[in-house]
Parts: C-alpha cells; sequence; structure tokens
C-alpha cells in the first residue's frame, strides 16, 4: 500500500494541489489513499480536479490551523469556516469550495474512512445571479477584433480561426482546444466539426459561414493537409516556433487567455474580455436577432436553460431603455 499512495501522492503534486495535508497524513493510510484516489480517479475533468484539491487543501490547512484533527472535524465548524471564508472569496468561488469538500466526504464514507458526511448539513451563501460577470462586446468592437488581424503571417490566421469558433459557434475554449485535424469534415455541406466538451460530451456541428471562412485559411496558410491519414489525429490549433511553423503542440488554455487579451489590446478594445466572451457576445446577438432560447442552449451545449440566460446580456438594454422613462 505504501508503494501505491506514494504513486498516487506523486499524481496529486502534479495537479499542483499544494500536497498532502498532514491532517490527512496523520489520519493513516487509509485517509490518505482515499483522499488521493478521489482527486486522481474519480474526477474526469482536470481543471475541476486542480479546483477541488484547491479547495480540500484549503479546508485542511484550516483544521491544522486550529489544531483540529480528522477525527475530530465536526459540521459546526466546517459551517464556520465557510462563514469564514465568504470574508475571503467571491459567493461562486464558497459554492464551489463547499461542493467540493461535501463529494470529497462522500467519498470518505463510501470507502469506510468517515462515519457519515460531516458537511452535508453545511448551508452554502444564497446566489441567483440574473447576469454572468463575462462581459460582451458590441457588434462594432467584434467587427473591429477581427479586422485587426488582417495580417499575411500564420499566427493572424490561426488567432482568428479560433475566435471565429469563439464568437461565431460560442464554444467553450476546452473543446477548441481538444479539437484534431480529423475533427473538421469538409467534405460536405455544410461544414462540420466535432467538439468533445465537459462530462464526456461528443457533438457534431455545422460552422457558421463566416467560421468556415476563417477556418479553411489557417489551414491553408498553415499547409495541413486535411486527407493526410496520419495528420488527422494531431491538434488542429498548435504553437507556432520561432520559424513561424506550426508544432505539434496544442494550445493550452492560458496560451488562448493571453491571444485574446493581446488580440483586444491590438483591436484598441477597453472592455474586460476572457475566453467566454465570444460565448456571451454570440448567444446574445442570436437572441436579439430572434433567435429562440432553446435553440442557443442547443447550440451552446448547456444542459440547463438557465446557465444559458446568464449568458443573455438583453436584460441590460431592456432595463436602461425602461428606467428612461422617467423624465422631469
Amino acid at each position: 500500500m505504501k508503494k501505491e499512495l506514494e504513486v498516487r501522492r506523486d499524481q496529486l503534486v502534479r495537479l499542483e494541489s499544494g500536497g498532502l495535508p498532514s491532517v490527512i497524513v496523520e489520519a493513516g493510510e487509509k485517509a490518505s489513499l482515499s483522499f488521493l484516489e478521489f482527486f486522481t480517479n474519480s474526477i474526469a475533468n482536470v481543471h475541476t480536479r486542480r479546483a477541488y484539491a484547491r479547495a480540500a487543501v484549503r479546508f485542511f490547512q484550516w483544521c491544522e490551523f486550529k489544531k483540529v484533527s480528522f477525527e475530530n472535524i465536526l459540521p459546526p465548524m466546517i459551517g464556520i469556516y465557510f462563514r469564514e471564508l465568504e470574508q475571503e472569496l467571491s459567493v461562486p468561488s464558497v459554492k464551489q469550495e463547499l461542493s467540493a469538500i461535501k463529494k470529497l466526504f462522500d467519498f470518505f464514507v463510501n470507502g469506510g474512512v468517515m462515519p457519515f458526511n460531516k458537511a452535508a448539513t453545511v448551508k452554502g451563501p444564497k446566489y441567483s445571479p440574473r447576469e454572468g460577470k463575462t462581459q460582451e462586446l458590441a457588434a462594432s468592437e467584434v467587427r473591429r477584433l477581427f479586422e485587426s488581424m488582417d495580417g499575411t503571417n500564420l499566427k493572424d490566421y490561426r488567432d482568428k480561426a479560433i475566435l471565429g469558433l469563439f464568437f461565431y459557434q460560442w464554444q467553450r475554449v476546452g473543446a477548441v482546444i481538444k479539437l484534431r485535424v480529423g475533427d473538421y469534415h469538409f467534405d460536405g455541406e455544410p461544414k462540420t466539426l466535432t467538439f468533445r466538451e465537459k462530462g464526456g460530451k461528443v457533438r457534431r456541428l455545422p460552422l457558421h459561414h463566416k467560421a468556415t471562412q476563417y477556418l479553411n485559411a489557417y489551414i491553408k496558410v498553415a499547409g495541413i493537409d486535411l486527407t493526410h491519414k496520419p495528420g488527422k489525429s494531431l491538434p488542429l490549433f498548435r504553437t507556432i516556433n520561432r520559424y513561424r511553423e506550426l508544432t505539434r503542440n496544442p494550445l493550452t488554455q492560458p496560451d488562448m487567455y493571453r491571444m485574446i487579451k493581446a488580440r483586444a489590446q491590438t483591436a484598441g478594445i477597453r472592455t474586460d474580455i476572457s475566453n467566454h466572451t465570444g460565448r456571451k457576445t454570440g448567444i446574445t446577438t442570436f437572441l436579439k436577432n430572434g433567435g429562440l432560447l432553446e435553440q442557443a442552449q442547443d447550440i451552446a451545449g448547456h444542459a440547463d436553460p438557465r446557465t444559458t440566460r446568464l449568458y443573455d446580456a438583453r436584460r441590460k438594454d431592456i432595463e436602461q431603455s425602461e428606467i428612461e422613462r422617467v423624465q422631469y
């Protein structure tokens, strides 16, 4: 068991979780192995895994500071911890961290490490946003963003194709990163892409004609052979080396974030944008032009229409026009 524990400890450290908390170590090998098992085997999404690992390490470091052993953790203590955490983090972050602890403790219960889920009765802060924090761009800003990439270098073509999938297809950055050359189905009409999304979902979507235009231009300039069978497994969007050639390495989420920030700055856009800006802008524009919420939900791949509504910025226009009815 010791060897297995060391292997899983190494795996967790690579997740940048801060290592194995001393409270867990002192609780014994069974607790330690169960802790590592939860993060290495039970959570498929790497971003969720990292976020949950940070939440767990933060909680057990607090227990260590308070000199509370694993066996002596009680529901009221957990409630006190999360009330304190509300002074440091945003409400959505607190809710996510509480969810992480509850799921971890459920895993402990199933593994016989904890007699019952001691976090089960802890209530998180209420949070009912009408709109997400992500800011959308005006149509003129979107045009300016794409016009700023009319250069002749490979990076311009690549970035334009990526942003085309953000603004015209409303895709998550994680799904765009996972695209392979073989995911582009170019031999029929309409052209389609197969996206691999959160939760193992696979969806094949038709491409907007603008997204198709930008993608085809990038593929041509990059010299990507869509018919070359071995090359179909290569990432569609890759890094560029100092010789201005594509490597075999896929772009990462931080790469995408830096790219969109730099492109916005070059285009003179002052709106604080992120990888989700294209998603919110596209959904809002679609609904403004008569699209149905149910259709927007399907295109965006949301499981719940309430999530789609968070990307709908039309309410701001409605509220502003209504409040202007007050005239003196």
